[in-house]
């Protein structure tokens, strides 16, 4: 998939979303996690 796909796909979870995203580690998980993953990081591996 494509960044923008990818980046359309997170846009589109914030949108339907906001609501029960009130916490920084709900937020994390559901938005920081899947945007640094379509930069290519692996978030699931600290060595890399």
């Amino acid at each position: 998939m494509e960044l923008e796909a990818k980046l359309s796909e997170i846009t589109k979870v914030i949108r339907e979303h906001r609501e029960v995203l009130l916490t920084e580690e709900a937020a994390k998980n559901a938005l920081v996690m899947p945007f640094l993953q379509a930069l290519g990081y692996n978030v699931f591996n600290p060595a890399k």
